[in-house]
């Protein structure tokens, strides 16, 4: 990224961009280290190539303009099968969560009211009173 290797930001105007040109060129220009390295001469072109695109003005346009473009193309993209996968998975939870919630209200209202439990036993057929004990009968004992 030109910007980066200039240490500078998008909104950097003119006067900015040519004063850390020039710091950085003196800073990495070949003749004042004789001794660099072959990748201190590639930063040093590099920086040369990054300033010769922000210095001009319908290059640099052109050059954010590509920058955009990248950013959203390097933006992650959710898979649909994902996105599916997720929305199935809330709305199971959230009808698990309604039947839950329906189920403790119906219990409660069975639990709490005379009238609701009479009528649940009637539709189930329960009759409390045929209820017959299952075991052996318990002996009197007569003293």
């Amino acid at each position: 990224n030109c910007y980066d290797l200039l240490n500078l930001t998008q909104s950097s105007d003119r006067m900015e961009i040519k004063k850390k040109y020039n710091q950085l060129a003196l800073k990495m220009h070949p003749d004042k280290n004789p001794n660099q390295t072959e990748e201190e001469k590639e930063l040093y072109r590099s920086i040369v190539g990054a300033y010769e695109i922000l210095s001009d003005v319908k290059r640099r346009d052109k050059y954010d303009e590509y920058l955009k473009i990248k950013a959203n193309l390097d933006a992650p993209k959710e898979s649909p099968v994902i996105v599916f996968a997720l929305l199935a998975v809330v709305v199971i939870f959230v009808v698990h969560q309604y039947q839950k919630q329906k189920y403790y209200q119906t219990r409660e209202a069975i639990l709490t009211n005379p009238r609701v439990q009479r009528e649940f036993l009637d539709n189930h057929k329960i009759n409390l009173k045929q209820t017959t004990r299952k075991g052996p009968k318990k002996k009197n004992k007569k003293k």
